[in-house]
């Protein structure tokens, strides 16, 4: 045996969920050497429809008989789900659940399938007939004519109706065009690739033009670390110091971390309002232009630097501190 079935919502979408056929016990078929047990349990598809093949309530040689199956409905958003008994005799080989599941809660628990159509019986006698047969004389024109009676008051409205059987579902109609998204970041098509540009986002090959920026809307630490398994190594940032008159504040600073991704030290320091720099300290001393914390080291030169117009050199020469002013004159300091 075949049971179909379809369930859709009042609003034509089709459901989710399963329904359950279950027999009342093991059913063992000796001519065959097979038993039977345990429920079938038929899945809805993504158009709300199930098909089970199941063994015949009636089956010759079966054990038991005279038993029906009990089926359940568990349907998505549908709390209480319909529970019947259902008859399914050999001779409807295929059968339709919209044909035989109850929707009235007054019909009694139990649906037995529609048998095979009976031989046709011979025609009747109109109802005219009947009337001439007893004795009415008149055409069948003046016999509907005399049918019609004054036109009476107008009842009480009845009670609401039984829902009648809903209705087959029709042929599938034919495929749609393709749809289209109608708007991803201002781009409309069947299928949308995003750049990262599109999202502001940087690209893989950390190319993104002439500037990268780093916004906050006050004073805060603005910076791109460089890391090692997650943890900071070095990092070149912009430091929270208020900002105020004379352009001081949002100083700039490369520090070093440690492996326990630790502040460290550091390394450079540049004063945003008088562009002076500190090498190894972020404390600058006043009226400098470099302040470097700890020894300075200049190598020996390979040779001896030419004069510089308005400047003074210093240099390392065979270990020792030299310098030369503009006019060439060399001193050795140290």
């Amino acid at each position: 045996m075949t049971v179909s079935g379809r369930f859709l919502t009042p609003e034509g979408r089709p459901l989710s969920g399963a329904v359950t056929f279950r027999a009342p016990a093991q059913l063992t078929f000796p001519a065959a050497d097979v038993i039977l047990g345990g429920p079938v349990v038929a899945q809805l598809d993504a158009q709300g429809q199930i098909s089970a093949t199941l063994p015949a309530t009636d089956a010759p040689g079966m054990d038991p008989s005279g038993w029906s199956y009990t089926v359940s409905e568990q349907l998505a958003g549908i709390p209480t789900g319909r529970t019947y008994q259902l008859l399914l005799p050999r001779a409807r080989p295929v059968v339709d659940l919209a044909d035989v599941a109850p929707t009235d809660p007054t019909k009694p628990n139990y649906v037995g399938v529609i048998g095979p159509q009976g031989p046709r019986g011979e025609r009747g006698q109109s109802a005219y007939e009947v009337a001439v047969a007893g004795g009415y004389v008149g055409t069948s024109v003046a016999w509907l004519a005399s049918l019609v009676g004054p036109r009476g008051a107008t009842g009480a409205t009845g009670a609401q109706g039984v829902p009648g059987t809903p209705g087959k579902d029709g042929a599938p109609g034919a495929a749609g065009a393709p749809g289209v998204v109608q708007s991803v970041n201002g781009k409309s098509a069947a299928a949308i690739t995003l750049a990262a540009a599109d999202v502001g986002a940087m690209p893989a090959n950390g190319q993104v033009g002439s500037y990268l920026f780093l916004n906050t809307p006050v004073a805060d630490y603005r910076g791109l670390a460089f890391q090692t398994n997650n943890a900071n190594r070095w990092v070149y940032q912009v430091d929270a110091t208020a900002e105020g008159a004379g352009d001081t504040g949002s100083n700039f600073e490369l520090a070093a971390w440690s492996n326990a991704n630790q502040w460290k030290s550091t390394v450079l320091y540049a004063d945003r309002g008088t562009g002076n720099l500190g090498i190894g300290s972020a404390t600058l001393a006043a009226n400098a232009k470099v302040t470097i914390a700890g020894a300075l080291a200049l190598r020996n030169v390979a040779a001896a630097p030419a004069p510089v117009a308005g400047s003074v050199l210093l240099y390392a020469e065979g270990g020792q501190l030299k310098a030369v002013n503009a006019a060439g004159t060399r001193v050795t300091l140290a």
